[in-house]
């Protein structure tokens, strides 16, 4: 350790403090009155059904490649029942270490379409029983850091597009599996790609060789599994949905320096909720370079994405425990004044299957699928990977 860090610890000591300090000594407090509700939760038995999904993903960079796992898996609380497990999928796989940003992108999506299929698959096993899908996170957020692919040739964006129409059909009759669909298509996939491009006069693919092109392909294929299963999700099951987020960081509400959630945890310490607002889906804009920027559109279901609505609002379940942020996807606005009516019955059961303020399903399924590192080393000795190259060795001594 840097002996001048020690000096400034001590020496920046007051300056961290009052910073801290500063961020909310000029919070209005008047606002934070008039948005928030004061509300003692007294649903102390849990009457409906939950199901909540989490999924994990963890890896081993080497000098040439990722090896890496990924895994997600869907459990059921039922009233005065232990709680179960529905649905699990995992993989293990490798990917080049050439762009760790886009293996970065490439992992999140991969967990987040188990996360997704795990749930419909729940869903169409129990299509009546199910009252209440609990999704840590935000399917706005996703929604809004979608990653779209402009490199990939037109082409064969194309015939990507129209192979997951097929899988649109399978999801609609429930008969698709967990896993990434590339994968378990890709012989169908790759087959569909060559056939087409020999179709085309292209000068960009007249030497094409599916190899050279296999990673966007893959990437650009998932993306638009990921669009597809959170439209399905959406479109199907909208009522039933309350996504969940622990650490927002968004300051719509009230316009200050810090997350809503900071302002509320300062401001208040009953239990008690936020007066529920509605946004919307806004076109995608992503930078062109550091002063410009552009709106683009999805490459599926746009037109249909920037017709939902969200409801959100922070809530503190029980008197000084954490506030979460409650975000209620509407495929259209006919159902808002239906929900928010009946705003404090939905958080009342939230309360009944809560433990200290949050929902146990969650924290018990988010425990559960953690992908730990000492599983990551016991694969590494398994696959005999312990001495494969990861170019950190010079800073080791033996």
């Amino acid at each position: 350790m840097l002996e001048s860090l020690y000096e400034k610890m001590i020496e920046r000591k007051d300056q961290i403090q009052y910073e801290f300090d500063k961020l909310h000594e000029d919070i209005k407090i008047e606002d934070v009155n008039d948005k928030f509700n004061p509300h003692t939760f007294n649903k102390t038995t849990q009457d409906k059904t939950f199901i909540s999904t989490d999924g994990s993903h963890n890896n081993k960079k080497y000098l040439d490649g990722i090896l890496y796992a990924v895994g997600a898996i869907t459990l059921l609380s039922k009233p005065d029942e232990t709680i179960t497990q529905e649905s699990e999928e995992s993989d293990v796989r490798t990917y080049p270490a050439t762009n760790i940003e886009r293996y970065n992108q490439y992992i999140s999506t991969y967990m987040e379409i188990l996360e997704l299929k795990n749930t419909l698959k729940t869903l169409k096993t129990y299509p009546d029983m199910i009252d209440y899908i609990l999704i840590d996170g935000s399917l706005k957020g996703q929604l809004n850091h979608f990653n779209v692919n402009n490199d990939l040739n037109g082409h064969i964006k194309s015939v990507l597009t129209a192979i997951i129409k097929e899988f649109e059909k399978k999801l609609d009759n429930g008969q698709f599996n967990v896993e990434l669909d590339y994968y378990a298509n890709i012989g169908y996939i790759k087959q569909q790609v060559i056939q087409e491009v020999k179709k085309w006069n292209d000068e960009e693919l007249k030497d094409f060789n599916y190899d050279d092109y296999e990673l966007e392909i893959q990437n650009y294929y998932t993306s638009l599994e990921l669009l597809a299963c959170i439209t399905h999700l959406i479109n199907n099951y909208s009522k039933k949905i309350i996504c969940i987020s622990k650490t927002s960081r968004t300051n719509s509400l009230f316009k200050e320096k810090i997350p809503d959630s900071a302002v509320l945890e300062y401001a208040t310490s009953e239990a008690g909720y936020t007066n529920p607002d509605i946004t919307d889906n806004k076109k995608l804009v992503r930078p062109l370079d550091e002063n410009r920027f552009t709106s683009m559109e999805y490459p599926l279901y746009n037109d249909k994405i920037l017709k939902y609505h969200y409801i959100t609002l922070f809530t503190r379940l029980e008197n000084k425990k954490q506030v979460i942020k409650v975000e209620i996807p509407l495929k259209d606005k006919d159902n808002r004044k239906i929900i928010e009516n009946n705003i404090e019955d939905i958080l009342e059961d939230l309360y009944s299957c809560s433990i200290n303020g949050y929902p146990y399903i969650l924290k018990k399924v988010h425990d559960n699928v953690v992908i730990t590192n000492k599983f990551m080393d016991r694969m590494e000795l398994v696959y005999e990977l312990k001495n494969k190259t990861k170019g950190r060795e010079v800073l080791s001594y033996k």
